[in-house]
Formats: structure tokens, sequence, C-alpha cells
């Protein structure tokens, strides 16, 4: 598995223990409705935790191994999520169901405008935790260069983002930690929708970087 398209496993592990800030475990969650294998791993890794807990001396890495094959062999206990219908106002766009409920704490969701080519909802979230915006990205925008002040995830819903010589597409999630900087371009022909999570500032490294404070503001 390409992990730089999936859930890191330390992130993984803290949503499996239901440890994970609510932002960054929604961002997770929506990754999940579409990814069957970080859905194994989860529940591997859900398994060993419950090991850990009951014992009282850690697993070998023998142990340790068997049991993450031994999940990993099972049948995933969460099957894909089935389609919500969406929120009137986000239509031709259906949002999986982790992001359906949260939409559902919005009062009226409606996109609206951030920048040129840029329209955006923010979710409501628990005070001190990250933040959470959809956004919908037109074909073709660059999106500046940037660093990040904290961990950023970013969930493409519909559409693609390419970084470098990465496509991300549905269901692709990309988790940046400070210094590691990056730029992105959305794909044509097609709108990009996506979950942004931001656990504190960008940095821009250019003057067209400051535009996106606007987009991921704490």
């Amino acid at each position: 598995m390409n992990r730089g398209h999936h859930v890191p496993e330390d992130l993984l592990f803290d949503h499996a223990m239901g440890a994970c800030d609510p932002a960054l475990g929604l961002a997770i969650a929506c990754h999940l409705a579409f990814c069957p294998a970080c859905r194994r791993d989860e529940h591997a890794l859900d398994e060993l935790g419950g090991a850990l807990v009951e014992s009282t001396a850690p697993p070998s890495d023998g142990a340790r191994a068997k049991l993450l094959t031994d999940v990993g062999e099972r049948p995933s206990a969460a099957a894909a999520t089935p389609e919500t219908p969406p929120p009137a106002g986000l239509v031709p766009f259906t949002p999986p169901r982790p992001l359906a409920r949260a939409l559902s704490t919005v009062a009226r969701p409606r996109w609206r405008y951030i920048a040129p080519g840029t329209r955006g909802i923010d979710l409501p979230m628990p005070a001190g935790a990250a933040t959470a915006h959809l956004v919908r990205l037109r074909p073709g925008m660059w999106i500046p260069r940037h660093d990040h002040g904290a961990i950023e995830a970013t969930v493409v819903l519909t559409g693609a983002l390419l970084e470098g010589e990465e496509r991300f597409g549905p269901g692709d999630i990309r988790v940046r930690n400070p210094g590691e900087p990056h730029g992105q371009k959305v794909a044509r022909p097609e709108a990009c929708i996506a979950l942004v999570v931001n656990a504190g500032q960008l940095v821009p490294l250019n003057l067209a970087g400051r535009l996106l404070r606007l987009v991921a503001r704490p």
C-alpha cells in the first residue's frame, strides 16, 4: 500500500483508540468511508490495542505481526459507507456519511466565496480542536506552495489534486506536518471538492500563498 494516499499508521491507531482530534478524526473517517484497506488496518490496530490493555506485558514482535496478519485476513467489520442525501445547496455533491453528519450541524450549509476559484463551508468543531473546512476548487487552479504550523490533512472527495507527479483522487488523504512544504494544482476538467483540516496556521512561502490563510484560518 502507498501510505502517502492513506492514513499514517500512528494516526490510524489514535483514531481506533478514540484519541484523535475531532477535526482530524472527521478527515480520517471520511477516508475510511472510501478505503477498505485502511478499515481493515484500523480494525487490526483496534484488536492490538485491546490486547495491550488486557495484557500486563506487551506482545513480542512476532505476536504483534501474527495478530495484524490474522485480523487483516478477516472481512472488514465496517462496510463501505452508503450514500447519504446531500443537504440542500450542495447538489450534485454527495458527502460520505461522516461528513453528512458534520454538515447537518451547519444551520444553512451553502458555498461561500473565499477567493477567486474557491468556495467553502466552515464545519463547527469543539473549542481547541483543529479547523475543518469543506472547499470547492475550480479546475486548473494552482494552490501556492506553503508550509504548515501544525498537522494538515486533506481528503479529496470529488475531482483530483496534483502534487508533483502524484495524483490524489476521490477518497485519497494527504497528511502533512511542519517542515513538509508543498503546492498543488486542481486537475482538469472537474472541480475538486475536498475536506481540509488544519491544526495550526498555514505558512505561505510566497505572496500568492497568503491567500491560503483565508481558506484555513483558525
